[in-house]
């Protein structure tokens, strides 16, 4: 049973890791970046903010249950989003619903958590904020600024997870 749920929690991150490159790998080939003729354009993290928004989690501490619990996080609110904005085209239009549905993604988090009888706090808050340089398959979005949604699990002192 303990083997099937692991290999299930893996078969979870490799179809969210595919679902954001997929996501990734279509407002890049929308955007007039692709279709740009030089192979030597820099695309700046600035240019990439206006197209897309992140998704940052960070966990309460750096403990593995707590680690484990983070990526439990995630994969709800990745589902949320998906489900919610599947069809739409319109980046304002996510920004929208992610606005207005933070204390709604806050209370998926609570319930996660909760069904692995922890009672950490969650805030959700949607801004501005710095990225390391991060390479996703053959896809690397450049460090710098941008627009996210930030999951803070409990205190927030433990490892990020960065989409």
């Amino acid at each position: 049973m303990g083997e099937n749920q692991s290999l299930h929690k893996k078969n979870i991150i490799v179809i969210s890791g595919i679902l954001i490159l997929s996501l990734l790998t279509v407002i890049l080939s929308a955007s007039a970046f692709v279709s740009r003729p030089t192979d030597d354009v820099k695309i700046t993290a600035e240019d990439l903010s206006k197209k897309l928004i992140r998704l940052h989690v960070i966990a309460n501490s750096d403990s593995p249950e707590d680690q484990a619990l983070k990526l439990e996080v995630r994969d709800e609110i990745i589902k949320v989003l998906n489900t919610r904005l599947e069809g739409v085209e319109d980046i304002e239009e996510s920004r929208r619903y992610i606005k207005d549905n933070l204390n709604y993604l806050e209370e998926v988090a609570r319930r996660t958590i909760h069904k692995k009888g922890k009672n950490y706090s969650v805030k959700a808050v949607f801004g501005r904020f710095p990225f390391p340089i991060k390479t996703y398959g053959y896809v690397t979005l450049p460090a710098g600024d941008y627009e996210a949604l930030r999951v803070k699990i409990g205190s927030g002192s433990g490892a990020n997870w960065w989409c």
